[in-house]
């Protein structure tokens, strides 16, 4: 830890102690949380702290902090510190029974707290900490370590951190301590058929940024648009046969999912065959929704065509059919607790636009459309190559 009580009560830092040779027999310092002894350490070559004796059970600050923990949360204090920002190094937050690695306060209303997380966490405990802020008023942001860099995949553990904004689309944080750099990927892209992410990467010099300047960077910066009417059309084809391909290579090794897909179908009267083209269209939304996307495309679309054309559908209706799409565990969403299930139901929405491209719907008001047509189920696999190959001429 950086931060322990003297004998006054009062918190002082670590690194400005000054060592003196000999030290009186009692102890100086305490730990802000469980108030037991604690001791400096300070070198020359490692961050100054204070430790825990040998026998001290502590369940607030944890003794297995790693060297890059403790440069990190220093070096996002320095940095706000810096730029006029009140802020606390390990503030102990009572009514949570949290210490964030930092709190800072951007006006009389707004607490934000900063967890800096260089090490594995349980998806439990992440979440049971992001409640307790979220509920208490605080804003929360997790800023990952370097081994969690994103790279060209994106895991389990990874998503969890990861936020969504209106302008800049997903993002999440990282800090590269030794280079003194935030490092934010904006804009993150996940391809439907695989795990491979593309995103965009702004780097921020900690020693010359700003915070106004970083709030600017995340919030406004626009995402590319990358719906499917502004591809060239051999890339559509492209698209489209991939998809095609995908599910024929998920039949014969007979994954779970494409179990389940297929059996769905079936009963249905359809097959893989026979599904429509607008199943096989990308649309973005990969990140955060696990199911098979042709499967909750095509269950979506299905419950559209149940209904008469002619027939207006609204955005109600349609939150609603989400919902018994996912008691009915046709529809799953990845774990991102800093994401709000009302903006992952927003997800299906570059569906509709498409469904809208297609003709399928027409949207006549806000979150109100017409049902304007059926898709075409094809009658063999031929038809339908033939189709999708019709976007390269």
């Amino acid at each position: 830890m950086l931060i322990a009580l003297n004998q006054d009560n009062e918190h002082v830092h670590a690194a400005k102690i000054k060592l003196v040779k000999q030290l009186p027999k009692h102890d100086l310092y305490s730990c802000p949380g469980c108030k037991a002894p604690v001791f400096l350490k300070k070198g020359k070559i490692k961050q100054a702290h204070f430790s825990h004796y040998a026998q001290s059970n502590c369940q607030m600050f944890s003794e297995g902090e790693t060297e890059e923990h403790v440069l990190g949360k220093q070096l996002l204090f320095n940095w706000l510190i810096q730029q006029g920002y009140p802020c606390q190094l390990e503030a102990y937050l009572p009514e949570l029974k949290q210490r964030p690695d930092l709190l800072i306060w951007l006006n009389e209303k707004r607490a934000v707290a900063v967890e800096f997380q260089c090490s594995s966490l349980s998806h439990e405990r992440m979440v049971e900490r992001t409640e307790g802020y979220l509920k208490n008023n605080y804003e929360v942001y997790w800023v990952l370590g370097s081994q969690f860099k994103l790279t060209r995949s994106i895991s389990a553990f990874q998503r969890m951190f990861m936020y969504k904004f209106k302008k800049s689309g997903y993002c999440m944080f990282f800090l590269d301590v030794y280079r003194e750099q935030l490092n934010i990927c904006t804009d993150i892209q996940q391809n439907q058929l695989g795990s491979a992410v593309a995103f965009k990467e702004i780097l921020v010099k900690l020693a010359s940024s700003n915070l106004t300047a970083l709030t600017d960077i995340v919030t406004q910066t626009p995402c590319q648009n990358r719906q499917f009417k502004k591809m060239k059309n051999k890339t559509i084809a492209k698209e489209l046969l991939a998809s095609h391909h995908f599910l024929n290579r998920s039949r014969m090794y007979q994954e779970t999912e494409m179990v389940l897909f297929q059996k769905y179908i079936y009963q249905r009267g359809h097959s893989l065959v026979s599904l429509p083209q607008e199943v096989y269209f990308p649309v973005e939304n990969k990140l955060i929704i696990k199911t098979l996307p042709h499967f909750w495309k095509f269950i979506l679309l299905e419950w559209i065509t149940k209904k008469s054309l002619g027939t207006v559908i609204t955005r109600l209706e349609i939150t609603s059919q989400l919902k018994q799409m996912v008691k009915d565990k046709h529809l799953t969403f990845y774990s991102t607790p800093m994401i709000p299930l009302t903006e992952k139901r927003k997800a299906i929405d570059p569906f509709i636009h498409l469904l809208v491209q297609c003709n399928i719907l027409a949207e006549v008001l806000p979150n109100q459309w017409l049902i304007l047509s059926e898709p075409h189920f094809y009658l063999s696999e031929q038809e339908k190559l033939t189709d999708f190959s019709c976007f390269i001429k």
